[in-house]
C-alpha cells in the first residue's frame, strides 16, 4: 500500500513576520515546496519594538501576495477565470469583517486561481499578539471555506522547540526526530517567551521555569534602545559585543571600566528568570554616564 503524502498550507503570524509555506510530507520525510517571508523590521524599528496595530494591518496587506507567490514556486497556481458565488463571498465577508482589504484581495485571487491541490491548512494558533493572530487565523478559515480544507492549529511555541531539528534543506528526513532521547530539557528565547521545558515525549510538556517579567528578548530590545541602538536589539548589541577593547601598550585585552551588571535571580532555589532588574540597572547606569562613546556601548553590551 502506498504511504499517503499530505501537501500542506502554513501560515504564520504570530508577530511582525508575514509567513506563508507549503509542504509535502509522509513519515519518512518532509518537503519544502515553497518557503516565503514578509519582514517588518523596517517598520517598526523607530518604536524601537513591534506595534501590534501596525503589524496587524501589515500582515493583512502581505498575505495575499505571500499565498499567491508561495503557490507559484510550489508549481500549485493555475490561472483561472471565475465569479465566487454572492453566497460563498457572503461567508468570506463575515468571517473578514475586520479585515476588508484583505477580503476584497482573496476574492480577486480566488476568481483568478483554481484551487490548489492542497490537502490540509496549519495555522499558528499562539501564543503571540493578539491582533496579529487573529489576523493569519481568519485568513486560514477563509481558504479553508473557499477550499473546504481542514485546519490543523499550531502552537507557536512548541514549533520553537522542534525547528532546531530542522536543516537548511529542501528535503528533511524524520529520522532527526525520532533519534530524540526522552526526557529532554529545552530552552526557548524567543521574542516575547523565555521558558525552560521538560519534554516528557511529544505533546507532553511541561514547564519547568519562566521569565516573572521581562523575556530576554524584551530585555535586548529595550536595553538597545536605552543605548541608542537599532531595533532589533539582540543582533545589534551581539554585534557590539564582540569588538575587543585592548590595551595598546601590552597588548592585552583591557577589563572594562564599568562595574558588572547585576545577575537576577542568580541564586534563587528554582528554575525561573527575570530581566527587568537587568534593564533598569542599564538605564541607571545609563543617566549616570556623561561620555556615551562607542567604548562605553561596547562594555555595555559585554
Amino acid at each position: 500500500m502506498k504511504e499517503k503524502t499530505l501537501t500542506i498550507l502554513a501560515i504564520e503570524t504570530s508577530c511582525d513576520d508575514t509567513c506563508i509555506a507549503i509542504l509535502k510530507a509522509n513519515k519518512e520525510k518532509i518537503e519544502i515546496l515553497s518557503n516565503v517571508v514578509s519582514s517588518q523590521i523596517k517598520i517598526h524599528q523607530k518604536y524601537g519594538g513591534v506595534y501590534p496595530t501596525l503589524a496587524k494591518r501589515e500582515h493583512q496587506k502581505n498575505l495575499v501576495p505571500l499565498l499567491k507567490t508561495a503557490l507559484k514556486k510550489a508549481n500549485l497556481f493555475i490561472k483561472s477565470k471565475k465569479q465566487i458565488p454572492k453566497t460563498k463571498a457572503k461567508v468570506l465577508k463575515k468571517i473578514l469583517k475586520r479585515e476588508e482589504h484583505l477580503f476584497n484581495q482573496l476574492k480577486v485571487l480566488a476568481e483568478n486561481c483554481k484551487k490548489p491541490k492542497i490537502d490540509l491548512i496549519a495555522i499558528t494558533i499562539g501564543p503571540g499578539l493578539d491582533p496579529c493572530l487573529w489576523t493569519g487565523i481568519n485568513f486560514a478559515k477563509s481558504l479553508a471555506y473557499l477550499w473546504n480544507l481542514a485546519i490543523v492549529p499550531v502552537n507557536h511555541i512548541e514549533a520553537h522547540i522542534f525547528s532546531g531539528l530542522l536543516t537548511k534543506s529542501e528535503l528533511i528526513p524524520l529520522t532527526r526526530f525520532s533519534e530524540i532521547k526522552f526526557p529532554a530539557i529545552v530552552l526557548v528565547v524567543s521574542g516575547g517567551h523565555t521558558q525552560l521545558i521538560l519534554i516528557r515525549k511529544f505533546g507532553d510538556y511541561k514547564i519547568l521555569g519562566e521569565t516573572k517579567d521581562d523575556a530576554g528578548g524584551e530585555c535586548l530590545d529595550k536595553t538597545a534602545r536605552i543605548l541608542g541602538l537599532p531595533y532589533p536589539g539582540g543582533p545589534a548589541i551581539e554585534k557590539l559585543a564582540s569588538f575587543p577593547i585592548s590595551n595598546k601598550s601590552k597588548g592585552k585585552q583591557k577589563q572594562s571600566s564599568i562595574e558588572k551588571l547585576p545577575r537576577p535571580m542568580f541564586f534563587s532555589k528554582d528554575y525561573d528568570f527575570s530581566f527587568a532588574g537587568l534593564k533598569t540597572a542599564v538605564l541607571y547606569r545609563d543617566k549616570k554616564t556623561k561620555n556615551k562613546n562607542k567604548k562605553y556601548k561596547i562594555e555595555m553590551a559585554r
